[in-house]
């Protein structure tokens, strides 16, 4: 797939999600040795081969994934685009919402387009004042 503009990968990227298709989320990648993608609690995947094992799986295990995603900051500068992106997935019925994702999408263009060459995400931290159960300095609870 050939794409005009980082924004339009990233669309594209975004929506393969939201459908689990792993064929067109694995077409907005480059196809070269340079590619990395580390998602939370995995191991980072380098080159194009690893990089489609591990969406391989993590669709596998979540099927398709509904996101919410607000852009933070876009920085191009001549051949590459960094964006930064807030992702939130909606809470199933009768649970917490869960904590957001912070992501780093970085794309390049090349003669056929433009492909993601890293994606990298993780946990937002907790809103100020928050404290976990058990957190340092809270009584235990009974």
């Amino acid at each position: 797939m050939a794409f005009d503009t980082p924004e339009a990968a990233e669309d594209a990227y975004y929506d393969a999600l939201e459908a689990g298709d792993l064929d067109a989320l694995i077409a907005i990648w480059d196809t070269g040795d340079d590619v990395a993608c580390a998602l939370p609690m995995a191991p980072l995947a380098t080159g194009h081969g690893e990089v489609t094992a591990t969406w391989q799986k993590a669709l596998a295990a979540l099927g398709p994934i509904d996101l919410q995603t607000r852009h933070i900051r876009w920085i191009h500068a001549g051949d590459m685009a960094i964006h930064l992106v807030e992702e939130m997935a909606p809470a199933p019925p009768g649970h917490p919402v869960p904590p957001g994702i912070y992501a780093t999408n970085v794309y390049r263009r090349f003669d056929s387009g433009w492909h993601m060459v890293l994606h990298q995400n993780s946990p937002m931290p907790p809103p100020p004042g928050f404290s976990p159960p058990g957190a340092p300095g809270e009584p235990p609870r009974p």
